[in-house]
């Protein structure tokens, strides 16, 4: 067999060269997109609001914080302009990533202590993150994030005011509101005001039910002018 001319040689290897770059760049390119396309800074609103719920329904931790600070960044820039339509998504993942969710969802287990019984998972909610979340409840349309999303916030609110008051037996048996500290205070009339929101958008819509309406009185019971 006779030697293969140089010349072959050359179109051989710049031939194979040329297929492994090809590969090379479509591996490289279609991980990049990829990965752009999963980041939330990158997405449109429409479009985070679909990773949100995503990671809502799987209930990964750091996708919905990631989801979180994108919706309430959008939400909180000055000159943004995130459409009402996505702030239910924001409370939604507001309370499962500042751990109200998971101890609202807890009381059904807690006896007859209720939320009390709860005291330190309630001291361990993420403070900023519930701020953040109510700040949205406060703009929102009622009707737009319902009942159950103002049932929430009471009980967000209350949440607050107990770690305010560094205790639930401090807010349970004070003699009168005005015996609260006065940042104690306010975060309970604000509890007050989304439970009484709650129950009208619960009643009119048919959903309220006999747990919906404990919790509701539990906040009430807080009130010691009452």
């Amino acid at each position: 067999m006779g030697r293969v001319p140089a010349v072959m040689i050359r179109v051989c290897v710049v031939a194979l060269l040329s297929l492994s770059f090809v590969a090379c760049e479509q591996v490289f390119t279609t991980n990049w997109f990829g990965w752009a396309r999963s980041q939330p800074g990158s997405m449109s609103d429409e479009g985070l609001d679909r990773y949100a719920r995503d990671a809502l329904r799987s209930g990964n931790d750091v996708r919905m914080a990631d989801a979180f600070e994108e919706l309430a960044e959008r939400y909180e820039d000055e000159d943004g302009d995130l459409d009402e339509q996505y702030w239910p998504t924001l409370l939604d993942l507001g309370f499962a990533v500042s751990g109200v969710g998971a101890v609202v969802l807890s009381f059904p287990e807690a006896g007859d202590e209720g939320f009390a019984a709860l005291e330190t998972q309630i001291l361990a909610v993420d403070d900023e993150v519930t701020d953040r979340t109510l700040a949205c409840l406060d703009e929102i349309e009622p009707e737009a994030a319902g009942g159950d999303r103002f049932l929430y916030g009471a009980l967000a609110a209350t949440f607050r005011a107990v770690q305010e008051a560094e205790g639930w037996d401090e807010v349970a048996s004070a003699p009168s509101m005005g015996d609260l500290d006065t940042d104690v205070a306010d975060k309970l009339v604000r509890a007050l005001e989304y439970a009484d929101e709650a129950e009208r958008l619960l009643l009119e819509g048919g959903k309220m039910n006999e747990l919906r309406e404990e919790m509701i009185e539990v906040v009430r019971g807080l009130d010691p002018d009452e």
